[in-house]
C-alpha cells in the first residue's frame, strides 16, 4: 500500500494537534528507512495508528524528525497489515523483487485522521 496525504495541508493544521511525547509511541513495524523509520505502524493508548515521516529540522547538534500520527479506517488498517504480511512473505521467500514491482493501492488520507504529531530528537 502506498500512502499519499497532502502534507502542505497537513503542515497548516497539525498546530491544532497536540504533540504526543515520544515516549508514548512504539514502533511496530516500519515500511521505509533511511537512517530511522520513515513511515509504518506505530502503538499509542493500545491502538494502532499510521506514523509518516514530514521532514527534519536541525537544532544545535541534533537532528529533529517529526511524524504526523494518524488514525486509519479498519478498511486501511487492514490493507496496510496485509500489505506488510506481504512484505514479510517476499522477504522470506527471497521475492522482493517482484512485490516491488508489483501495483500497490493507493489509499489517500484525510488531514481529519491526524490525531497528533511527535518529534523524534537524535544526535
Amino acid at each position: 500500500m502506498e500512502i499519499t496525504f497532502d502534507k502542505e495541508r497537513a503542515l497548516q493544521c497539525f498546530q491544532k494537534q497536540n504533540e504526543i511525547p515520544r515516549d508514548e509511541i512504539e514502533i511496530l513495524y516500519s515500511n521505509d528507512y533511511w537512517d530511522g523509520p520513515l513511515n509504518g505502524l506505530c502503538k499509542w493508548n493500545s491502538e494502532e495508528y499510521y506514523f509518516l515521516w514530514t521532514g527534519e529540522m536541525s537544532k544545535e547538534d541534533e537532528i529533529i524528525r517529526r511524524f504526523f500520527i494518524i488514525k486509519l479506517t479498519l478498511t486501511q488498517l487492514q490493507k496496510e497489515k496485509n500489505n506488510h504480511a506481504l512484505f514479510e512473505k517476499a522477504k522470506e521467500e527471497n521475492t522482493l523483487q517482484e512485490f516491488y514491482k508489483a501495483e500497490k493501492e493507493n489509499v489517500i488520507l484525510d488531514i481529519a485522521q491526524m490525531v497528533g504529531w511527535v518529534d523524534y530528537t537524535s544526535k
